[in-house]
């Protein structure tokens, strides 16, 4: 049985209609991992009926043509900053037209005030999904200079809180992005970023033993890490750099941007397939790409990479990859230790990247050890049935 079948028997094994879940959204891609192919399939496989309110946009490839059994009420976007300023009002308006509503979701805070207005009108509960420290890491990559003031800081911080304080639920990704916000009275819970069994089902292709460890790195981004992974890359001695190759993704809507091209230039220069440019693929493709690779890398600098529990991250293990991770990413390193399952290393310094993909290089088998005991420990206590059961029977007892 597939993992859908198996979440559907859990979950919905009479085929009951649960109610009617409506996302809320004022930026998320209708492909959004998270909010669509994890929350969304698992509402849907519960038994809810859901409907989407949100931008015209995907994250992956082309156009967004959504899910199967949601009902999508998009409003179109054009102009990046502009549409993240006027999206909340957009979505509020297409969400006023959504009837008989048992569960508001939004993983926005702007959208979150949408969702509680809707539900004091229209009736129905909420739920407020974290996804990041708002105001620490995500608010410096707004702020112009990159440090906005502690005033500042500390109202973001309250207006989220406040948020939490008037939805029924609060969901986080892990309890680091939930204390900030949580006040006394509010239900909170952990969902973590978990990946759906099929992430484990693609056959591996090994790895010659005398060919170069396929490291994927994800999509090219400055946020990412990824000029720190290339000039690590530079750093490598050439017997080491011949054995690895690092693959990066490569967003079409990104792909003329001065940043974009600057990473192929530099990537040019390097030795033959030490970094590997390619276009990127939709998230149902992903379990092929990483079943090409023995290692997954996270490189989150300390902004947003200290509290950060991605979906990459399990992802990865799901596929048998043995994970490269910040060494100040506090959640991560505690499933690498407990689970023995990688190495870290400080992605804000090439030289620590460099010896990290020297040591993966060297050590082949303990790299394929690895792997298999990240795949073993996803299969057992990291996958996302298990975490989506603990939402829906949550949902289901309010």
């Amino acid at each position: 049985m597939t993992a859908d079948g198996a979440a559907a028997g859990a979950d919905n094994p009479l085929g009951v209609s649960r109610g009617h879940v409506c996302v809320v959204t004022s930026a998320h891609p209708c492909d959004d991992v998270r909010v669509s192919s994890r929350l969304v399939a698992a509402f849907l496989r519960a038994g809810y009926r859901v409907t989407w309110v949100g931008p015209d946009r995907a994250g992956y490839v082309g156009k967004a043509h959504g899910m199967a059994g949601v009902e999508y009420r998009l409003f179109p976007v054009a102009d990046r900053r502009k549409d993240r300023i006027l999206g909340p009002w957009r979505a509020r308006r297409l969400a006023r037209g959504v009837r008989d509503v048992d569960w508001w979701y939004s993983p926005d805070p702007d959208s979150a005030w949408v969702i509680t207005g809707n539900a004091q009108r229209q009736g129905g509960r909420t739920i407020f999904d974290i996804h990041e420290v708002y105001h620490r890491g995500l608010l410096n990559r707004w702020w112009p200079g990159g440090e906005p003031p502690q005033i500042i800081r500390r109202t973001v911080q309250r207006i989220i809180a406040k948020i939490c304080s008037r939805v029924d639920l609060v969901l986080g990704v892990n309890e680091a992005v939930l204390s900030p916000y949580a006040v006394s009275g509010s239900s909170t819970l952990v969902v973590r970023n978990c990946a759906p069994f099929e992430f484990s089902e693609e056959q591996r292709i090994e790895e010659a033993a005398d060919g170069p460890v396929g490291v994927m790195h994800g999509k090219v981004s400055s946020g990412n890490g990824t000029s720190q992974v290339i000039r690590a890359a530079q750093l490598l001695e050439s017997e080491v750099s011949s054995h690895i190759s690092i693959r990066m993704l490569r967003r079409p809507e990104a792909a003329e941007s001065a940043f974009d091209r600057q990473v192929a230039s530099m990537a040019a220069e390097l030795p033959h397939d030490a970094v590997v440019l390619q276009a990127s693929v939709s998230h149902a493709e992903m379990p092929r790409l990483m079943s090409q690779c023995t290692v997954g890398m996270i490189a989150y600098q300390r902004d947003l990479g200290i509290e950060s529990l991605p979906n990459r991250f399990f992802e990865y293990m799901a596929s048998g990859l043995a994970v490269l991770a910040p060494s100040y990413s506090t959640g991560i390193v505690a499933i690498i230790e407990s689970e023995q399952i990688g190495i870290t290393a400080d992605f804000e310094d090439p030289a620590s990247i460099a010896a990290s993909l020297t040591w993966l290089a060297r050590h082949p088998t303990e790299v394929r050890e690895m792997g298999n005991r990240a795949r073993e420990a996803f299969l057992k206590r990291h996958n996302w049935d298990t975490e989506a059961a603990i939402l829906i029977d949550c949902m289901n007892n309010m």
